[in-house]
């Protein structure tokens, strides 16, 4: 896999429209509009970028689930695409970044690992599930597939 390949980067927050407000007068990010998603038991607030890919996704997640924002701001995880997502699980897992959240499991063709040394956390993401995530998110699909965005 090469760098180009992500599409995501997200960061963990506290205060989202405070991020959101921030990375736009800094950065001169625009956003798409806040969302609900996740489990009912812990719902999240989301956001993300315009500009992309990569696009920046913003997380502000409830106190003790998987997306807890409460220990403060964070660089969370990177996406990326994978054709084959049991191989890529198999291919990180080998490389020692064990499965921390199996969507799989969950029936959602997507994955997180941990990489232990720098903290981060991978998502990687069945490429069949690019169109939908364009279109509930407003995105052209070839935007979703530029500089070596189609994964492994």
């Amino acid at each position: 896999m090469e760098p180009a390949a992500f599409w995501q980067i997200s960061c963990m927050v506290q205060d989202i429209e405070g991020a959101m407000d921030e990375l736009g007068r800094t950065l001169g990010l625009r956003w798409r509009g806040v969302r609900t998603a996740g489990p009912p038991d812990a719902p999240l607030r989301v956001v993300l970028s315009e500009q992309g890919p990569p696009f920046f996704e913003l997380v502000q997640g409830p106190d003790g689930s998987a997306w807890e924002s409460a220990g403060g701001p964070r660089l969370d995880h990177i996406a990326y695409w994978a054709q084959d997502l049991a191989a890529e699980r198999e291919r990180l897992e080998g490389a020692g970044a064990p499965v921390v959240m199996d969507g799989q499991a969950r029936g959602v063709p997507a994955n997180y690992h941990a990489l232990p040394a720098s903290g981060l956390r991978v998502e990687i993401v069945g490429t069949g599930m690019r169109a939908a995530l364009a279109a509930g998110w407003g995105i052209d699909i070839d935007n979703l597939e530029e500089r070596g965005a189609h994964g492994r």
